[in-house]
């Protein structure tokens, strides 16, 4: 985890410094109990998982795995979570140049249906498409930033 890198990323999403670094620690001290081997996502399935969200794959992305690029896939019983979820990233967490999103997919017509988070592309002034081995780190950041910003944000909704 680039703790740098995050804490200036949360600080362009109008968080105090000292808040930053404070959500940054509660965020690496979270116990990893899911078995998720990709470091690069298992906070952020732990996450997820806590917040109402059933992860059951997952993948860091990069040289030697299934995607190219990182995403979570997820079972969510709760529209409103989902709702939650793409607000969430639309409107609350600053992410690098790239845009992020709550994808909808199913294996067939009588399967579940299935949400992906996934990178979507560039955003408007990065005209550029997501370089998978350029965009390595940044796309990593981000899935920190976007953890983050998950925890943050549903432990304000609890306390509400």
């Amino acid at each position: 985890m680039d703790v740098e890198a995050i804490i200036k990323r949360l600080s362009e999403a109008h968080y105090p410094k000292a808040e930053a670094k404070k959500l940054i620690q509660e965020y690496a001290s979270i116990p990893l109990t899911l078995p998720v081997s990709d470091e690069g996502v298992r906070r952020i399935c732990e996450v997820l998982t806590q917040n109402g969200y059933r992860t059951f794959d997952s993948c860091h992305g990069g040289k030697g795995h299934d995607r190219k690029v990182p995403d979570v896939w997820f079972i969510c019983q709760m529209p409103d979570h989902v709702r939650h979820l793409a607000y969430i990233l639309d409107h609350v967490c600053e992410t690098q140049n790239i845009h992020w999103e709550v994808a909808l997919t199913c294996g067939d017509p009588s399967s579940r249906l299935y949400y992906i988070l996934k990178p979507h592309g560039p955003k408007e002034l990065r005209r550029t498409p997501i370089d998978p081995v350029k965009d390595r780190e940044a796309l990593l950041i981000d899935i920190d930033v976007i953890g983050i910003t998950i925890m943050d944000y549903f432990s304000d909704l609890k306390r509400k």
